[in-house]
């Protein structure tokens, strides 16, 4: 049976909507759909009109000339929905069998405004972008604001690419202006997922005084791992971010004069086909002597061996926890689990030995120690119980290796900053070290006595080769505010120092004045007394002696609780500031990538472990230049 059309001079018919929005367009030549009632009872259609001819063109009575937006009509809402909700912030909401439609506005501005906000707390703490897709997620932010439709992954890639270029164009613009001498700092690092990344970081001190670090790259390296390959990628970076200069003029002519890596081969040889001085990281070399000093007796390796087999077999085995746990709870200890020491992470194995003595009765209740009185193991289980039981004199021996290692976890500690200059104090931590071991020296003939000669052996091997081919720790240590004076019990090599060091503040202050008109002071009137115009003029003569630099020489020490930027504007040192920023801004050791490769493992995870390395290496960018960008 057909239905009957109706004629076009008459108006539609009226259709009230479950909830209207206020001043919709009305078109009296437009027909409302509701043609079909029994099929359209969604209240989406409510916000839609059909085309006066066209009968398969719909249109949104809400949109600005809805007349010339028409739209092909098909069976499904959901379309229309999105477009309601994405456009103008109509909400729909299911409760019980009825859908009511929520009307709440919300502007770009806002919108966008959110979207920052979320991406700045994904970003910062090393989420996933795909926590967006969840229906948690979904539901808090709904329940925050309901017009709020929330940013899409790719939205939020989007967001990183555009802010991380925003953030690297304002450091770039920066250093090509504001640079005053920087220095750089590499090391590589494998991923789970097998790529060797590569990190290249610059480390300057601002105008302020404060130490400053902008990653440069954290790509994957491709192809070759040679010093040649590895020379040529750092150009390639350098190159991206205008600093062609500091690697094709000479050396006295660059503003980046120093690079700190570790001791493998590869990097040494890079920083040689780079033209920059080489610094090695003092961690790291404290880090070798250690462990060499730890191989140096068959008897500490034993030892070392069986300590790691205790920590094993209480880490493995949850009922041997479990009764730990319980001893420490009756002997009224700290809860804490024992760890094994890893070869490349420094101060671990101290920490596995400190942590075996605090627990040493507990773990001599669970693990009798070995007496006189022990039979010898017959069994195979007994050979492995063997393996983590050790006698009174091993315990002994363990603490006595506590208190040789001591000092070094300590000169550790003090490399691990980024905001100091580090590199002043290595000079005095060595001198620093060698008291230490002197007064800590065992009893010759002994075990510890050999890891304790390896220890100086160490340090007569590997730090005199480094320090006494280069003035730059000299330099550091004088032109450092706090550290001025340290080297003055030298005596003659001091004298020496300051010598050279006046030269290069010679140097520094002809190169900062600029190339003008001298400007001639006025000639003071003649005093009536010739007994005051004679002392007035030693006076004056004795004031232009004592330059900037013979005012610093004599001058007092920084204090602790003083900022060096303060202390040095304050007494007008403003080219031994400079060359404070210059000799000063070189870190002693590697440990801001360490702590770059720290952030990485949080960020590419096993869960994570096909994130693609541009996406890695934005945003570690943009955590890293956002944060020090802010303080500029």
């Amino acid at each position: 049976m057909s239905r009957k059309t109706e004629p076009s001079n008459q108006t539609a018919p009226t259709f009230t909507p479950i909830s209207s929005p206020t001043n919709l367009p009305t078109n009296n030549d437009c027909v409302i759909v509701d043609a079909r009632p029994l099929k359209r009872k969604s209240p989406v259609w409510t916000y839609f009109v059909q085309h006066p001819t066209d009968t398969t063109k719909i249109a949104c009575t809400i949109c600005a000339n809805h007349e010339t937006k028409w739209r092909s009509m098909r069976s499904s809402t959901h379309t229309l929905a999105v477009h309601l909700e994405r456009v103008h912030g109509i909400v729909f909401h299911q409760n019980g069998s009825q859908k009511k439609p929520k009307l709440i506005s919300i502007s770009n501005e806002e919108k966008n405004h959110f979207d920052l906000l979320l991406f700045r707390w994904l970003t910062t703490r090393n989420l996933s972008y795909s926590m967006v897709n969840s229906r948690e997620m979904k539901d808090m932010m709904g329940a925050l604001h309901p017009g709020y439709s929330m940013a899409s992954v790719e939205t939020l890639k989007s967001i990183l690419e555009q802010q991380t270029k925003i953030v690297n164009a304002k450091v770039r613009t920066y250093l090509q202006t504001n640079l005053v001498a920087g220095s750089l700092s590499a090391d590589g690092w494998t991923a789970v997922n097998g790529d060797a990344y590569f990190g290249l970081l610059l480390h300057f001190i601002d105008d302020g005084g404060v130490h400053q670090t902008v990653l440069l790259s954290a790509l994957p390296k491709t192809g070759s791992q040679t010093a040649i390959a590895l020379a040529t990628r750092i150009r390639e970076i350098l190159d991206l971010w205008g600093l062609t200069s500091e690697y094709s003029n000479p050396l006295t002519k660059r503003k980046i004069k120093w690079f700190t890596s570790d001791t493998t081969n590869v990097m040494p040889a890079t920083v040689r086909d780079l033209g920059f001085e080489w610094i090695p990281c003092f961690a790291h070399v404290l880090n070798l002597i250690v462990q060499d000093a730890l191989k140096s007796s068959p008897v500490i390796r034993d030892i070392l061996m069986r300590c790691r087999k205790i920590c094993t077999y209480f880490k493995k085995s949850s009922l041997m926890q479990q009764r730990l746990v319980a001893i420490q709870i009756e002997l009224d200890m700290r809860n804490e689990k024992l760890n094994v020491d890893v070869k490349t992470r420094w101060n671990s194995t101290l920490d596995m030995l400190e942590k075996l003595i605090r627990n040493k009765i507990p773990i001599i209740h669970l693990l009798p120690l070995i007496t006189f009185d022990t039979p010898l193991p017959t069994t195979r289980e007994d050979k492995k119980k063997r393996k983590r039981q050790m006698t009174v004199g091993e315990w002994g021996l363990v603490e006595s290796m506590i208190a040789l290692l001591q000092p070094f976890r300590d000169g550790t500690k003090a490399f691990e900053t980024e905001k100091l200059p580090t590199l002043s104090i290595v000079i005095p931590y060595i001198k620093w070290l060698k008291k230490e071991l002197v007064k800590t020296k065992p009893q010759e003939g002994t075990v510890l006595y050999t890891m304790w000669s390896k220890l100086g052996e160490g340090f007569d091997i590997r730090f005199p080769p480094i320090i006494n081919n280069s003035d730059h720790y000299c330099f550091a240590v004088f032109f450092n505010p706090r550290s001025k004076d340290i080297l003055k019990s030298d005596g003659r090599e001091y004298l020496g120092i300051v010598q050279a060091a006046r030269a290069r503040y010679g140097e520094k202050k002809t190169l900062s004045q600029p190339m003008s008109q001298p400007i001639t002071t006025p000639t003071p009137p003649l005093p009536t007394n010739s007994t005051s115009f004679l002392d007035q003029i030693l006076s004056q003569r004795q004031q232009e002696k004592q330059d900037e630099f013979d005012l610093y020489c004599v001058a007092s020490p920084c204090p602790s609780h003083v900022k060096p930027a303060t202390w040095f504007f304050e007494h007008k040192f403003l080219t031994i500031f400079q060359l404070y920023q210059e000799y000063c801004c070189a870190p002693g050791s590697s440990s801001s990538v360490e702590r770059l490769w720290s952030v990485s493992g949080h960020l590419l995870d096993r869960k994570r472990s096909r994130l693609t390395g541009p996406l890695v290496d934005m945003r570690l960018q943009w955590k890293k230049n956002s944060i020090i960008f802010s303080e500029f």
